[in-house]
């Protein structure tokens, strides 16, 4: 239920306390409920979230960084980078990049084949 809450509202801040109001529980619980069951505090899995439909966006449009990382809930441009940094271990742009390189319109079978490789269903063709 939280889960599909966060998911929801991934580009607001969603404090803790807010998603123990939308379970019906207490802010304790909600953390201990998310590392025992995902190992992961309610901050990673807002941030994983993020990431993952921030990256499928990057990947699928030639959106500003700037406005994707607003859109999402960063508070800028470098808090988006620093997150994507020690998440992937790559910036926002060079995953655009690298996926489009890849996805060029000469090669829609690779693109199919990276997207499906990632679990994602965004294809740029």
């Amino acid at each position: 239920k939280v889960q599909d809450y966060l998911i929801a509202h991934v580009g607001e801040p969603v404090p803790v306390k807010r998603m123990a109001d939308a379970a019906g529980t207490s802010a304790r619980s909600i953390a201990r409920l998310f590392v025992k069951g995902l190992r992961l505090t309610p901050l990673d899995f807002v941030e994983n979230v993020r990431l993952d439909q921030e990256r499928n966006l990057l990947e699928a449009t030639n959106f500003a960084l700037k406005a994707v990382a607003f859109d999402f809930g960063f508070t800028g441009l470098e808090q988006m980078r620093a997150v994507f940094q020690r998440r992937l271990g790559l910036n926002p742009q060079r995953s655009r990049e690298s996926f489009q390189l890849v996805c060029s319109p000469l090669l829609p079978a690779l693109c199919l084949a990276a997207a499906t490789a990632r679990g994602t269903s965004v294809v740029r063709l």
